[in-house]
This record gives C-alpha cells, sequence and structure tokens, in this order.
C-alpha cells in the first residue's frame, strides 16, 4: 500500500490476517495515526519503521516487542505521541529521542530498557514515562530547564543520588510527579524558601527517604500523595490537613514514624493507608466515604460511610 495517499488510522483487525507476511505503508504522506495496541508481533521493532515520517501519533503498547529501539525511529520528526510501554524492549534509549523537534509524550514505561537517562534539550516535550525499567544514575540536569513539562514518572529503576527538592521547583506546569522505588533521596537544604510547585495534583514518593514535610506547603492541589516507606517523624502538621481539606482523595503513610495521628480532616478522602507507623491511634475523622482504609495491616472499612473511627490500637 505505498503510494497509494492512504490516511487515518489503520484497522487493528488486518493483522489479525492469518496469511499476512509483509505490509508496506512508506510514502504515505497524509498517515497521522497509527494505533497497533494489543498486535502481538512477537519480534524486534524494525529499521523500517523510520519509514512512517508522516506520523503524528505512534502506539505500538502491549505488542510483544523485543529488542533495542532502532535508530531510525529517529527519522520521525513529526512525531507527538509516542506509546511503547508494556513490551520487552532492552538497551539504552536512543538519546536523541528525547529531542525529537515535535514529540511533547514519551510513554517507555514496563520495558527492560537499561542504561542512563542523559541530559536532552527539547522544546516540546511535556511528559515523560520511563517507569518500571532498569534505568540507572543521576537524573539529567536539563530537567530542570523544561519548564513546561507536566508529567514525571520515574518510578522503580536503578536511579541514585541526593536529589533536592529545589530541582523541581522551576516546573510550574508540573502536575504529576513519581520518582517512587529508586535509590533517590530527597533533600531540602532550604526548608522555608523552596517547595514544590503548587500545579502538582498526584505526587508519588515512596521510598525516596523523606523526612519531613515542609516542601509540600505550596501542593494545595493534591488528590493523590503516596509517602509510604520514608522517614517521617512526628505529627503532620495542621497546615498540610488544612491545605488538603477538599482535594486529597488517596493518601499513603504507610511504614513511617509517625507519632500519632488524632485527625483526618479530608472531606474528599477515598482511601487511606496508615500501616507500620502509628504507636497510638486514637482517630476521628470527618464524615466521608471510604473504599478503604488500612492501619496496622488490617481492613478496617470498605465502601462504608462513617463519621468517625475511635481509639483502634
Amino acid at each position: 500500500m505505498g503510494n497509494t495517499g492512504l490516511y487515518g488510522i489503520i484497522p487493528e483487525s488486518i493483522f489479525h490476517l492469518p496469511n499476512l507476511e509483509t505490509l508496506v505503508l512508506q510514502n504515505n504522506n497524509q498517515l497521522s495515526e497509527l494505533d497497533l495496541s494489543g498486535v502481538n508481533f512477537s519480534d524486534n521493532l524494525p529499521e523500517s519503521i523510520g519509514y512512517l515520517t508522516s506520523v503524528h501519533s505512534l502506539s505500538l503498547k502491549n505488542c510483544n516487542l523485543r529488542g533495542p529501539i532502532p535508530e531510525s525511529l529517529l527519522n520521525l520528526t513529526r512525531i507527538e505521541d509516542l506509546d511503547l510501554q508494556y513490551n520487552s524492549l532492552n538497551g539504552t534509549i536512543p538519546s536523541g529521542m528525547f529531542s525529537l523537534p515535535s514529540l511533547s509524550r514519551l510513554v517507555l514505561s514496563n520495558n527492560h530498557f537499561s542504561g542512563q537517562f542523559d541530559d536532552f534539550n527539547s522544546n516540546s516535550l511535556i511528559w515523560i514515562d520511563l517507569s518500571n525499567n532498569q534505568l540507572q544514575g543521576h537524573l539529567p540536569n536539563s530537567i530542570q530547564n523544561h519548564v513546561n513539562l507536566t508529567g514525571l514518572i520515574l518510578s522503580f529503576n536503578n536511579f541514585s543520588g541526593h536529589v533536592d527538592v529545589s530541582f523541581f521547583a522551576d516546573l510550574k506546569q508540573l502536575y504529576y510527579l513519581d520518582l517512587s522505588y529508586n535509590r533517590i533521596s530527597l533533600t531540602n537544604e532550604n526548608k522555608h524558601n523552596v517547595t514544590l510547585p503548587g500545579s502538582l495534583m498526584s505526587l508519588q514518593l515512596a521510598a525516596c527517604e523523606v523526612k519531613e514535610l515542609e516542601f509540600l506547603r505550596s501542593a494545595k492541589l493534591l488528590w493523590q500523595l503516596d509517602l509510604s516507606n520514608n522517614k517521617i517523624q512526628g505529627r503532620i502538621p495542621y497546615w498540610a490537613w488544612y491545605n488538603w481539606m477538599f482535594s486529597l482523595q488517596r493518601l499513603n503513610l504507610s511504614h513511617n514514624m509517625l507519632e500519632s495521628v488524632e485527625s483526618i480532616p479530608l472531606l474528599s478522602i477515598e482511601a487511606i493507608d496508615l500501616r507500620q507507623m502509628i504507636p497510638h491511634l486514637d482517630l476521628k475523622m470527618k464524615k466521608t466515604t471510604l473504599n478503604f482504609l488500612m492501619i496496622f495491616g488490617k481492613l478496617l472499612l470498605w465502601g462504608m460511610e462513617v463519621d468517625y473511627v475511635l481509639d483502634y490500637r
């Protein structure tokens, strides 16, 4: 089907033809979107993918693709949305991929990529998902310069080093940040003057060596917060409950070293996990509907409307 003026979306059903061996789509300059999600290729990503130079959106997620990303993919200079998640791709990620001139969304999660996340320069990239790979090393300093980033998801890799809160301070559009389960230590050298962006709506910092919450003072729009498996001590400050009273729906504070929680004044909360963290619990809650409340490993509530849970030890 080369040189045919083909355009639009190719139906997935064409790849279920039992005798199909070769499909040629080159020189179709109007083909802008290609979604082959779920097609079982069981093969390497071919060099010929570089012929799709007119494509703006390419989804090959969950296609059982193997091997490295071919350099020819860097020929896709018009690509805006690239999704290769849930495959078995490996090797290093070509550094030029992050600098494709039109690319705004890059999803490479749930593969077997290794190596480092190198510095990059992009005027268009706003969403990066590299979670569930084997990437390592320090986070690239160039992230700080990409002030239009809205999503940065790097969880379940082997990134390491100390990362100060100021690293993200200029990313004023960032609303989704996930650094969980790496070997990162989040620090806050200037506790009273630097906070994470107020634009954040989902923040996941599980196992990031977090010790205090001062860096969250500006994060008043949070609906999801995961601070589990950290080193937070003392009590949750009043300003935190006040900031999140109407927005927070999912809260995980499990496996910390908090002294006590006496009140959870969260009006929109749906799920709370407080396991393995509180030696004394005298808990009062605003009337709300919970999907679950986890305390000391016991599931107390499921889809029940409650006024309070009192004196559970």
